[in-house]
């Protein structure tokens, strides 16, 4: 707290307590990221259990994504105000009850409400750990190498949400993933109640509720319109009233930051031409990363039909030649100018994105998925590794916590508007297309009447796995199947195109190196408790 002395331990102590604390923020930004991915090979199982439309399943991820992204910012000062050992291990917990609750669901709302505050508590875990990272790591190399152990954390998580989402799945029930992290979550608290080492700013801040209710009501009503949107409509009232809701709040919320004396989040960042860069590209590139994820995950377990094992092997793919390279990551941080990194990032997921759009429904093959996937992957871990570093350590320690939250927010909000908007465009084009594949499926009029009035019911989904007697069955779901790989190959089209739009903005506007050995020293040693 402001005007409190820390003592500086001696070298040897620092050291253990320095691992012990990298140990626990890995562990515990793995499962945060373990809890966001692991519906995506369960796509399939819970459309079938739950009978869940296009748009619930969505919300399935969201629903996690959605807290995380709102909450962020408030955890980030929350930690500098009380400490961020203690935030992590609340978050911890939060996970356990949240993702308990899921194991327990039988419907689809009591799964929503699970996810929620599963997500609460990934919004405690993420900046948090990261800010942890930063207060134990004053040093250029050793913050570069804290920087990286964090980021592949979240990568091996996705890769481990995967795994464990994919083989438990196989039994046909969405439930057993969900308790397994239950339990990993709560044994994760522990640990990191036990081998952090806490920091806070040494200055002490406010929590500013004004800002925190405006963003929160900005990004529920812009998620929820885009989401909603290929129910309701994207011209209906209901779509464009919601979302013109979100945008009034957000310029609200510019308004607020801009005069309280201690923001939610410092608007003055952003006129620093690198970290306004990053955070655009954070945005713009992990939205195009999380609907390419989305996609794929609903091409194989929803429109293939494939089980959740496989599945979880696709999402595997994408992290193998990321974890390939791990020993040279580093140096790759630590030497290269940021625009370098985070350029190559964007290219590497634009070039696997666009080939995986050109992959035909037909082709039900992993490994062909193998190569394209692999690039996403690679720049994934690229790009959330320099955008933390360059936020991270263009302020000064006392606002180590709003960095990491504000970066984190900014690419969990693109995660969240990827499945979102993703989905929403997908749904849109497949529901358009529809009628062109059942007009060449060779069905008669009135078969093709009783197909539209199952789409116009309950959407493509629907029409590719309903049963409609054996003279309809067959044409209506290869019809259903191959207007909803039309939807989704149009979005991973997009993807590329943002991917590219990351690469530009990078090399317009990220001009400074990632040069950590410029980064402030800490105004107050880390203090153990």
């Amino acid at each position: 707290m402001a005007g409190s002395t820390a003592v500086r331990p001696e070298a040897g102590v620092a050291s253990r307590s320095t691992i012990t604390t990298l140990a626990a923020c890995f562990i515990t930004a793995m499962l945060a990221m373990v809890g966001l991915v692991v519906p995506g090979p369960l796509q399939g199982v819970i459309q079938v259990s739950l009978h869940a439309s296009g748009t619930q399943l969505a919300w399935v991820t969201d629903a996690f994504i959605l807290p995380t992204v709102a909450l962020e910012l408030t955890f980030g000062v929350l930690g500098d105000l009380f400490g961020r050992k203690r935030l992590l291990v609340i978050g911890s917990f939060l996970m356990t009850v949240g993702t308990g609750l899921t194991a327990l669901t039988h419907s689809i709302t009591p799964l929503f409400v699970g996810q929620v505050i599963a997500g609460i508590g990934a919004a405690a875990i993420f900046p948090t750990s990261l800010s942890l990272i930063v207060g134990v790591t004053p040093d250029a190399k050793s913050r570069a190498r804290g920087i990286l152990v964090w980021t592949v954390g979240i990568g091996f998580g996705a890769s481990l949400g995967s795994l464990i989402g994919g083989t438990l799945g196989t039994g046909g029930d969405y439930r057993p993933p969900f308790l397994v992290i239950a339990i990993a979550a709560a044994v994760a608290g522990v640990l990191a109640a036990i081998g952090t080492t806490d920091s806070r700013a040494a200055q002490g801040r406010r929590l500013d509720w004004a800002g925190q209710a405006t963003v929160v009501i900005a990004l529920v009503a812009v998620l929820y319109a885009i989401i909603q949107a290929p129910d309701n409509g994207w011209t209906s009232a209901t779509t464009l009233g919601v979302l013109a809701i979100g945008v009034v709040f957000l310029v609200v919320f510019a308004i607020v930051e801009l005069r309280v004396s201690e923001p939610l989040l410092e608007l003055r960042l952003f006129k620093i031409p690198a970290f306004t860069g990053a955070a655009l590209v954070a945005v713009i590139a992990l939205c195009g990363f999380m609907g390419m994820v989305y996609s794929m995950s609903v091409r194989l377990g929803v429109i293939q039909g494939q089980s959740s094992l496989r599945v979880g092997i696709m999402a595997l793919m994408i992290n193998i030649l990321a974890f390939a390279l791990l020993p040279i990551l580093p140096r790759v941080l630590y030497r290269f100018d940021v625009r370098v990194v985070l350029g190559a990032g964007t290219v590497f997921m634009a070039i696997g994105q666009f080939w995986l759009s050109t992959i035909p429904i037909s082709n039900t093959g992993l490994g062909t998925l193998a190569a394209p996937l692999m690039p996403c992957g690679l720049g994934f871990v690229l790009i959330v590794s320099s955008v933390s570093g360059a936020a991270v350590n263009s302020v000064e320690l006392s606002k180590a916590g709003m960095a990491s939250g504000a970066t984190n927010m900014m690419r969990d909000l693109g995660q969240a508007l990827g499945i979102a908007v993703m989905g929403a465009i997908a749904l849109s084009v497949s529901a358009a297309n529809l009628p062109a594949q059942l007009a060449r499926s060779g069905l008669p009029p009135q078969a093709i009447a009783v197909v539209n009035a199952v789409a116009k019911a309950a959407g493509p989904f629907a029409v590719a796995h309903a049963n409609l007697g054996p003279k309809i069955t067959p044409h209506s779901t290869q019809a259903g199947q191959a207007a909803l790989w039309h939807g989704y190959s149009e979005a991973l089209v997009i993807t590329g195109i943002l991917s590219l739009v990351a690469f530009v903005i990078t090399i317009a506007l990220v001009r400074r190196p990632l040069d950590l050995a410029a980064a402030p020293a800490p105004e107050s040693s880390p203090t153990s408790i």
